[in-house]
């Protein structure tokens, strides 16, 4: 008689979809047609201004003081102009809780600075049979080592920006109403913040690759284990692995969005998660999925 058995799903990759990148919630259509012209009108700019920069300096000697001064003031102008391209985006006014923002902006600023940071850029259920393990997930992660905070230059807010960088695509930044991926100006789009499924748990890791000197280790399981979660002796140098716990944050759409990332300061992550929670619960949504502690 032929058996069940438990076998693993294929590996998941955990990636944004080109097609999230392409198109645009089309509530914000305007905005992205607008950020495009801005971001155009800026690049003819700059470019206009380093080429009247290089011509300047060449033909410093050679020009009398009036052409140099009109070259300086065409300079100025120019620089002038290329400030004053972007587009100014006010939130303040209409937020319901705006002090939960500006928490969840602090508290992301101070967890961008833990020891670790992961973009996972796959999963796969584990068979717990098969592979002797109590670990439900195998997860493959790539370490984020620039921690540098960026917001688009075309847009100015009243309020500051999160951004995650995106080691397999498109970088993010979340503003009070909406998400960018942003790759480059032609390949950018805006999602609404309402239509994106927002994922803030903690989530417990077997961590075998040294653990981050913020983290709480919670438990030890081995590399093999029983049911139980007892060693299986049947294995030589089945050696111990800690458990530990991690922020885990992760963003799905119906539109492609598909991004998780993990923190190894679990306590700087509830700190903004709660504060992140309150926003959204105040503002856009009624639940969000997952838990804090």
């Amino acid at each position: 008689m032929a058996k069940n058995v438990n076998v693993a799903t294929m590996p998941e990759t955990i990636a944004t979809s080109s097609r999230a990148l392409a198109v645009s919630s089309s509530n914000f259509e305007q905005l992205k047609k607008n950020l495009t012209d801005v971001y155009e009108n800026r690049a003819k700019l700059r470019k206009q201004l380093t080429k009247v920069k290089f011509n300047y300096f060449i033909t410093y000697i050679f020009s009398s003081s009036e052409k140099r001064q009109d070259k300086k003031n065409l300079i100025n102008e120019l620089a002038k102009s290329l400030e004053n391209a972007y587009i100014n985006l006010n939130f303040r006014k209409g937020m319901k809780d705006a002090g939960s923002w500006d928490e969840a902006i602090y508290y992301f600023q101070e967890l961008f600075q833990c020891c670790k940071i992961w973009d996972l850029t796959s999963r796969q259920d584990t068979d717990k049979f098969r592979q002797r393990t109590i670990a439900d997930e195998s997860l493959e992660r790539k370490l984020i080592t620039t921690r540098v905070h960026k917001s688009l230059e075309f847009i100015k807010s009243d309020v500051d920006n999160l951004y995650l960088p995106n080691m397999n695509g498109a970088d993010i930044y979340i503003y009070p109403t909406f998400i960018v991926l942003f790759k480059n100006y032609k390949k950018f789009s805006i999602h609404d913040l309402k239509d994106v499924d927002i994922s803030i748990q903690a989530s417990s890791f077997q961590e075998e690759q040294g653990v981050p000197k913020d983290s709480e280790v919670i438990g030890h399981t081995y590399k093999y284990t029983n049911k139980n979660g007892q060693p299986d002796k049947r294995f030589n140098n089945n050696y111990e692995i800690p458990v530990v716990r991690y922020g885990d944050f992760r963003l799905r759409s119906d539109s492609g969005i598909n991004e998780r990332y993990q923190f190894s300061d679990f306590d700087k992550f509830a700190d903004f998660a709660k504060a992140f929670t309150t926003y959204l619960q105040a503002n856009l949504k009624t639940f969000v999925e997952g838990r804090i502690i």
